[in-house]
C-alpha cells in the first residue's frame, strides 16, 4: 500500500531544488522515544485534493534552509506542488477505518504522522487519557544550520483526542459541520491571521511557534503548518505526572533537554543531576521573564495550570485566543462556552504554578515517588521566579519609556527606589477602568481600560521639550493635560474626574519621570534638551500609534483574505511582509524586502504615480512606515499602464490595512 508514493516521494527527493520539504514525510524523533499510544497515536495520511497554497513564509523558509537564500519571493509551479505533495494531506482517522471508507491505494502516502498526547482542561478527564492534538499532525522535523525544527499541521482531520470525541465519546467523520473543533479543519482566515501575529511577534522577540504555509481548500478550509525549534508544550509533561508515569515522565523530560542540548540552547551535560537543575533554573528564568513580557507588551495568552497553550520554551503557540491589546484590559476574560479564561493580571500566577509543577515533575523522576504540589509552594525556585518576574517588569517599563540597554542597566542597579515610585503610580494609571464596571463583549467579558499608557510614553517627553526651552529643567504640565494625553477612547467624561488621589499620581508620575530624565542627563554628560530628543526618538518606536492590537488584527486578517482575489500570488506576500515589517519595532534590522526578488517595489511605485499625475490635485497623504508620500488620483488613460496600476492598488490596500490598525488601537 502506498508504494507509488513511496517511489514519487524518492524521486522528488532526488531530482528537485525543493528535497528538503519533500523529505518532511511525517518521521519524528518523538517517535522512537515513546510507543504507539503512550505518548502518541500514529494516522495513516492520504493526499487531499484540490489545494492551493495561499501563503508561503519565504523569510523563515531561507532561514530554516528549505530553501536558498536567494530563491525570489515569488512561488513557481514546481514550488507549489513540492508544498501541495508535503502538506496537503489529511488523516484517515477511526471514524474512516469503523465505515471502511474506500481509499485509493495510491493515495496513501506510506509513512504513520502522529497526534501526541498532552494534557488539557477542556477535557472531562483531568489526567489527559483522551487528549492532546485534535485536529493536529506533526510532519516531521527539520535539520539546518546546527538545529532541528519541529514541523507540524492544524487541520488535517479529525482525531480521537479532540474534545468533542472525549465529551460525546464517538469518533467524528472529519469536516462533519456538526462539530466545530471536533471535525478536524482549521480556517485559512484564522490561519493568516496567526501568520501575520506570529511573524509581528517573532520579530518583536516575542517567542513563538511560526507558521511556514498555508494551504487553502474550498468553503475557507486550510491546513496550517507550523514551526519552532522545539513545539513540546508543559502539558506534553503534565499528562504523564497527572497519571503517576515515572518511566513516560523521564522519557519526555530527558527528549526535552537532549533537543535543547542539540540546538544550543542548553550546554552539553552528561550527569542527569545537572541536566535536571539547569532544566529547572532555565524553566524559572524562562517562564518569569514571559509572564513579565507578556504582561508588560498587553499579551492575553490564556495560561492555565495545564501548561496547554504555551511551549515549554515560552513561545506562544495555537493562537486561536491570543491577543495583543493597545491598552491594558487586565479584566478582559474569553468566553470559551464552559468557563471563562484567566486575565492578563493572573497569568503570572499561573506561570508560577506551571514552574512549581515542572519541579513537583523533577523532583517525582529523582524520587520514584511523586509527592503533593502544595508541598512545593515555598520551594527556593518560586522565590527566584518572583524576584526575576519584578526584575523583568522594571527593565520592561524602563524600555518603553525610551532607555536604551546600558541606560536600563545602570538604572536597575543604582536607582531602583526612583524607578519602583514612577512604577506604582504608572501601573495606577494603567489599571484604572470605566465606572460601567463588567461589560459583555463579542467573544467574553471586559471592563473597560480608560488610559492609554503608550500614548503617554510617547507624547509626554514630546510635551516636555515643547514646553521647556530652558536646558537644565523640566517643567512639568497639568494634571488635566496629562489625563487628556492618555485618555482612551473608551473614557466617559465622568472617568475622567480629577479626584484628590489620582491629581496625587499626576504629580508624582511626573516628578519620578523627570528624575529619571535627570539622572539620565548626568550619566550622558547632556542637557535635558539631547536626552528628550533621544527618548522621543525611541519612545515614538516602541509606543508607534498604528500598533496591530486587538480586533486590529481580525480586520487586517479579514481584509486580505478579501482582497488576496484582486492580487497575484506575489503581490498578496508583498503587501503582507510591508503590513509585517511595519509592525516590527525594531525594523531597521528586519529585511523583509529584497527587491530583487520581486517585480514591484512600493516606494518608488509612489513616486512613479506621482510623475504619471503631476498636474491633478493630491487627494491624501498617506504614511507607510515612517516616510510621507502624496497619493494621486491616476487618471483613466493611464490604468492601461499594468505595472503602475498594480503597484497603485497594493499601495492602497496598505493604507487601508494600516487605517484599520489605527481605527482599532484601543480595542479588544
Amino acid at each position: 500500500m502506498g508504494a507509488l508514493l513511496k517511489e514519487k516521494e524518492k524521486d522528488k527527493e532526488k531530482n528537485t531544488k525543493y528535497a528538503k520539504i519533500s523529505a518532511i514525510n511525517g518521521k519524528h524523533p518523538f517517535q522512537q522515544v515513546f510507543a504507539p499510544g503512550e505518548g502518541y497515536i500514529n494516522y495513516s495520511v492520504r493526499s487531499k485534493k484540490n489545494g492551493n497554497v495561499l501563503f508561503f513564509n519565504f523569510v523563515l523558509a531561507k532561514e530554516i534552509g528549505l530553501i536558498e537564500k536567494d530563491h525570489p519571493h515569488q512561488l513557481n509551479p514546481e514550488l507549489e506542488q513540492t508544498l501541495l505533495d508535503a502538506f496537503a494531506i489529511t488523516i484517515i482517522n477511526e471514524y474512516d477505518i469503523i465505515h471502511k471508507v474506500h481509499i485509493p491505494a495510491n493515495e496513501i502516502h506510506p509513512n504513520p504522522y502522529m497526534a501526541t498526547r498532552y494534557l488539557q482542561l477542556q477535557h472531562p478527564n483531568k489526567k489527559g487519557k483522551t487528549s492532546g492534538d485534535g485536529r493536529s499532525i506533526w510532519n516531521g522535523v527539520i535539520e539546518s544550520n546546527g538545529k532541528i525544527y519541529d514541523v507540524s499541521s492544524c487541520g488535517t482531520g479529525a482525531t480521537s483526542l479532540s474534545p468533542a470525541s472525549a465529551i460525546k465519546k464517538t469518533f467524528f467523520k472529519t469536516g462533519d459541520p456538526n462539530v466545530s473543533y471536533g471535525c478536524g479543519c482549521a480556517d485559512s482566515i484564522d490561519g493568516y491571521g496567526a501568520a501575520v501575529l506570529s511573524e509581528i511577534f517573532n520579530g518583536n522577540k516575542i517567542g513563538t511557534e511560526r507558521t511556514l504555509a498555508i494551504i487553502n481548500f474550498n468553503k475557507q478550509f486550510s491546513i496550517n503548518v507550523r514551526v519552532g525549534e522545539n513545539l513540546i508544550r508543559p502539558s506534553h509533561f503534565f499528562v504523564h505526572l497527572k497519571q503517576n508515569n515515572l518511566m513516560a515522565s523521564k522519557k519526555i523530560t530527558d527528549y526535552y533537554i537532549d533537543r535543547e542540548i542539540k540546538n544550543g540552547n542548553y550546554p552539553k551535560l552528561s550527569n542527569y543531576n545537572q541536566r535536571y537543575q539547569y532544566f529547572l533554573e532555565q524553566t524559572v528564568k524562562t517562564f518569569s521573564s514571559m509572564a513579565a513580557k507578556f504582561e508588560s507588551e498587553y499579551i492575553f495568552c490564556w495560561l492555565d495550570w495545564d501548561g496547554d497553550n504555551i511551549l515549554t520554551n515560552g513561545g506562544i503557540i495555537d493562537f486561536g485566543s491570543v491577543r495583543q491589546f493597545g491598552l491594558f484590559h487586565h479584566k478582559y476574560r474569553y468566553d470559551d462556552v464552559d468557563r471563562f479564561s484567566t486575565t492578563i493580571l493572573e497569568q503570572k500566577q499561573k506561570a508560577r504554578y506551571i514552574v512549581q509543577t515542572f519541579i513537583q515533575l523533577i523532583d517525582f523522576i529523582k524520587s520514584g515517588h511523586k509527592k503533593n504540589i502544595k508541598k512545593f509552594a515555598k520551594h527556593y525556585l518560586l522565590k527566584s521566579f518572583d524576584r526575576m518576574y519584578e526584575e523583568k517588569k522594571k527593565e520592561l517599563l524602563l524600555k518603553k519609556i525610551g532607555l536604551n540597554n546600558s541606560q536600563t542597566r545602570i538604572m536597575l542597579k543604582n536607582h531602583r527606589r526612583i524607578i519602583e515610585k514612577f512604577q506604582e503610580s504608572f501601573c495606577y494609571f494603567e489599571k484604572q477602568v470605566g465606572v460601567k464596571g463588567s461589560i459583555k463583549v463579542e467573544d467574553g467579558i471586559n471592563h473597560n481600560a480608560i488610559f492609554c499608557m503608550r500614548d503617554l510614553l510617547r507624547e509626554l517627553p514630546k510635551r516636555y521639550s515643547q514646553f521647556n526651552n530652558n536646558n537644565n529643567s523640566i517643567k512639568t504640565i497639568s494634571a488635566n493635560l496629562l489625563l487628556k494625553i492618555m485618555r482612551s477612547s473608551y473614557a466617559s467624561n465622568k472617568d475622567m474626574q480629577m479626584t484628590p488621589y489620582r491629581l496625587y499620581h499626576a504629580h508624582r508620575l511626573q516628578r519620578y519621570y523627570i528624575e529619571i530624565l535627570k539622572i539620565l542627563c548626568k550619566l550622558k554628560h547632556n542637557d535635558v534638551k539631547k536626552i528628550l530628543s533621544e527618548i522621543i526618538d525611541r519612545s515614538s518606536m516602541i509606543n508607534k500609534i498604528d500598533r496591530t492590537t486587538g480586533n486590529g488584527i481580525i480586520y487586517v486578517t479579514e481584509e486580505m483574505i478579501k482582497t488576496s482575489k484582486h492580487l497575484s500570488f506575489g503581490e498578496f506576500h508583498k503587501v503582507t511582509e510591508e503590513f509585517i515589517a511595519n509592525q516590527i519595532i525594531e525594523k531597521n534590522k528586519i529585511n523583509f524586502l529584497n527587491e530583487s526578488d520581486t517585480n514591484v517595489d512600493l516606494e518608488s511605485a509612489f513616486s512613479n504615480l506621482n510623475e504619471i499625475t503631476a498636474n491633478r490635485d493630491v487627494l491624501k497623504t498617506s504614511t507607510f512606515g515612517d516616510k510621507k508620500f502624496k497619493v494621486i488620483q491616476v487618471s483613466e488613460k493611464h490604468k492601461d499602464k499594468k505595472k503602475d496600476h498594480s503597484s497603485f492598488y497594493m499601495i492602497k490596500v496598505i493604507k487601508k490595512l494600516l487605517r484599520i490598525v489605527h481605527d482599532n488601537r484601543d480595542s479588544l
